[in-house]
């Protein structure tokens, strides 16, 4: 593991925060019925790019997309009206 922190580190995308890929944020949506039905991929995808969620740059286009955990449950959180 300290290979990977030190290989994150040295591209300057790695801060400690937890990250959640995109499947992972569909079976959280799902499981806590943020959204009745749930976003397509699609739609997850657009939000990351016009910025609802915080992400980690991409280096390439295949990448996939890794969301900031306290991103997604922030907008989780509004989604259900909770106050923060």
């Amino acid at each position: 593991m300290a290979e990977f922190n030190s290989t994150q580190n040295k591209q300057g995308r790695f801060n400690g925060r937890p990250l959640l890929r995109l499947i992972e944020i569909e079976r959280l949506i799902k499981l806590h019925r943020i959204e009745t039905p749930c976003p397509t991929r699609q739609t997850l995808i657009r939000w990351c790019e016009e910025g609802l969620f915080e992400t980690v740059g991409r280096l390439y286009e295949g990448e996939p997309w890794k969301v900031y955990e306290d991103s997604f449950w922030n907008w989780a959180n509004r989604s259900k009206g909770v106050n923060q």
